[in-house]
C-alpha cells in the first residue's frame, strides 16, 4: 500500500501531467493526494490519463479561483470505499481494505497560509478526531513548524507551532518522518528560507 502526497502548485500547469503520469506508472500508489490544485473542477478525463488504466475514485474541494484545492484518490482494486467527508481544509475517506478485510482512514489535508485563517485550520484537524478514533493516516501540507529545524533560519512563530504540537499529543499521532530531505518548500527569494510544512501522521499501532 502506497499513499502519495504532493503539494502540485497546479495540478493542470504546464509540463505537470508528464511528470505526475511517469511518478504514479513507477511508483503506482493506492491513495493519492494532491494539495494546491489550483482548480475549481477537474475533467474525468483529465484524471483517467493520470492513473492510466487503473480504476480510481476522486472527490475534490475545489480552489477558491486559483487558490488552493484538494484532490484525493482511491484505488478500487485494493480497497472498498465506506465514505468520504469533505471539509474546509481537508478530504478524508474511510476505506476497507480488500485483502486484509481492515478499516482505514486516510485525510488529504491543506492548511491555510493566512494567519487569519490558521486557527480555523487547527480547528478543524482537532473535530476530524473528536468522532473517529480508527487507524488514520493524515498527510499533506499543512503550513505550519512544528519545530525550529523546520526552518532554515530557525525563527519560528511559537504560537502556532504550539496548537500544532498540542493537536498531535492530544491525539497520541506520532509523525511519519519524510527521509528524502529536509525541506518541502522555500519562499523562491533571494533571501531563501526553507521550510518543512508537508508531514505525515499516524496511530502509533500503524508504525
Amino acid at each position: 500500500m502506497i499513499y502519495a502526497s504532493w503539494n502540485i502548485r497546479g495540478v493542470q500547469a504546464d509540463g505537470r501531467e508528464t511528470t505526475i503520469v511517469d511518478t504514479f506508472n513507477k511508483h503506482k500508489p493506492n491513495i493519492i493526494g494532491f494539495q494546491e490544485t489550483k482548480k475549481e473542477t477537474i475533467s474525468n478525463s483529465y484524471l483517467k490519463i493520470l492513473v492510466s488504466s487503473r480504476f480510481f475514485e476522486w472527490r475534490s474541494l475545489p480552489a477558491n479561483g486559483s487558490v488552493g484545492g484538494i484532490l484525493m484518490g482511491v484505488d478500487l482494486d485494493m480497497f472498498d470505499i465506506i465514505s468520504w467527508d469533505i471539509k474546509v481544509f481537508s478530504i478524508s475517506v474511510i476505506v476497507r481494505h480488500k485483502a486484509l478485510n481492515t478499516d482505514l482512514r486516510f485525510i488529504n489535508v491543506y492548511g491555510s497560509s493566512y494567519e487569519d485563517q490558521k486557527y480555523f485550520f487547527i480547528s478543524e484537524l482537532h473535530s476530524l478526531f473528536v468522532d473517529y478514533s480508527g487507524h488514520t493516516i493524515i498527510g499533506g501540507d499543512f503550513n505550519l513548524v512544528r519545530f525550529q529545524e523546520d526552518k532554515s533560519n530557525g525563527l519560528i512563530y511559537h504560537r502556532w507551532s504550539d496548537k500544532f504540537n498540542a493537536w498531535i499529543d492530544i491525539w497520541g499521532l506520532l509523525e511519519v518522518k519524510l527521509s528524502c530531505r529536509n525541506f518541502t518548500w522555500g519562499n523562491n527569494q533571494d533571501n531563501l528560507i526553507m521550510y518543512t510544512f508537508d508531514k505525515f501522521f499516524c496511530n502509533p499501532e500503524l508504525v
